[in-house]
């Protein structure tokens, strides 16, 4: 039995509404919307399968994405976007198979799609966007992190060829990989062997260019996020170990990075996910291991406004952030000591129960 929970905002506080379960599932979660109605993935570590979650008028159906063998681990989500007529597309890595591979699939009226990337083993952190016309754009971070590359499956069934955007060690544990207004590709992710972050863009005519955010520092960067705002500007948070989250932003394209160190400092901080919504105002999230809380701050164009979630003790590990289209959070995240996946959810007009999925085994 699968039991999911739900925390809720009410005149500005968030409370919390749980259904017990046990079991392991929650590992690697991703959240997303299309329109106002969430989708999510996640690992059932229990029963060694990866899921996709939906959100209909009636409720939540859930329904296996890949089934990992008896005993094995199930697959590892590294992206989750609907396409523009709803259908999910998915990366996952398969730790069962040999060298890692990452995979690509996507749902159609026959099931879900798989196909396997070529040259791409071992791959770490990885991103998926989807466009307009449903096509996928896939970067990834491959060879134990020795390269990152640009994977285009513009044509149903067929990828294009690849795109080197940088040669460095683009390593961490997650990366950051959006879409521009007019088409541009946008990457941030952790370099110069862990001691720095990196933005690279793709114009629409196919030219990367690659610059510094920040580097170097003695301790290990260990992932960074990127979110766009409806401006096209970039807005970028990245984990220190020792130093907490780090956001940076800059006022123009090409011009210099503001780096802002106010976020409280811990010692070890993980599963950072930030989105920008049409105001301009920052939304971030990440896990204090040092704390053990979730932790959820609000950039409103002056100042900061953040604060743990009131949630059970250790609760908010593997963990994800995304916006409805009024600019409202959705968190899912695990709880390690129940097993349990859930979510945190702001409604766009009055607060209101929302659930993922009950499903009975």
């Amino acid at each position: 039995r699968l039991g999911l929970a739900l925390a809720e905002r009410v005149s500005g506080e968030w409370q919390r509404v749980r259904l017990d379960r046990s079991g392991d599932v929650g590992r690697d979660p991703i959240i997303a919307f299309h329109g106002t109605a969430m989708r999510a993935g996640y690992s059932d570590i229990q029963n060694h399968a990866l899921f996709y979650a939906a959100q209909t008028g009636q409720g939540w159906t859930a329904e296996v994405i890949d089934q990992g063998p008896p005993g094995g681990e199930p697959g590892s989500l590294r992206g989750l976007a609907p396409g523009p007529d709803g259908a999910p597309h998915a990366i996952f890595n398969r730790p069962y198979d040999r060298n890692y591979p990452l995979n690509y699939v996507v749902r159609d009226a026959d099931g879900w799609q798989f196909h396997e990337l070529a040259d791409s083993e071992y791959a770490g952190p990885s991103g998926l966007i989807v466009d307009n016309m449903g096509r996928a754009h896939i970067a990834t971070a491959r060879r134990r992190g020795a390269i990152l590359e640009y994977l285009p499956w513009t044509v149903p069934g067929a990828p294009g060829p690849g795109e080197l955007i940088d040669s460095g060690s683009a390593g961490g544990e997650r990366l950051g990989w959006v879409a521009g207004p007019g088409g541009e590709l946008h990457a941030a992710y952790v370099n110069w062997a862990g001691s720095g972050v990196s933005y690279a863009t793709r114009s629409p005519g196919g030219v990367w260019s690659v610059e510094t955010i920040f580097c170097c520092t003695l301790n290990i960067v260990t992932e960074a996020v990127l979110a766009l705002d409806d401006d096209g500007r970039p807005h970028v948070a990245y984990a220190i170990e020792g130093v907490g989250v780090v956001y940076a932003t800059q006022e123009s394209a090409g011009g210099p990075w503001q780096i802002d160190l106010t976020l409280p400092r811990t010692d070890w901080a993980t599963e950072a996910a930030l989105a920008v919504d049409l105001r301009g105002d920052v939304h971030l999230s990440y896990y204090d291991n040092e704390a053990g809380a979730l932790i959820y701050a609000l950039w409103d164009g002056s100042e900061w406004q953040w604060g743990p979630l009131e949630l059970g003790e250790g609760e908010g590990m593997d963990s994800a952030l995304a916006l409805d289209p009024f600019g409202n959070p959705a968190i899912v995240y695990r709880a390690p000591a129940t097993g349990d996946v859930m979510v945190a959810y702001i409604p766009a007009d009055a607060p209101a129960a929302v659930f993922l999925p009950v499903v009975s085994r």
